[in-house]
């Protein structure tokens, strides 16, 4: 198996440093998220409506559009 860090000793691209605030914040909000899905899906039978399903993609998008900066 290739060693991972080799990419960083042949010259490859290296992890993009994030800054600790916006990591700090997209980690708060995956959690409420997290914790959002767990409650909606721990009731028996219980299924994610549409607006919820919607509102965890668009959640993500923003998490990522945190990371970019």
């Amino acid at each position: 198996m290739e060693d991972l860090g080799s990419c960083e000793k042949e010259g490859g691209v290296e992890p993009q440093e994030r800054g600790t605030e916006g990591a700090k914040e997209v980690e708060e909000h995956d959690g409420r998220v997290a914790s959002r899905v767990k409650e909606s899906t721990q009731t028996e039978g219980a299924q994610l409506t549409k607006e919820e399903l919607l509102h965890i993609i668009e959640s993500q998008d923003h998490a990522l559009e945190i990371l970019k900066k």
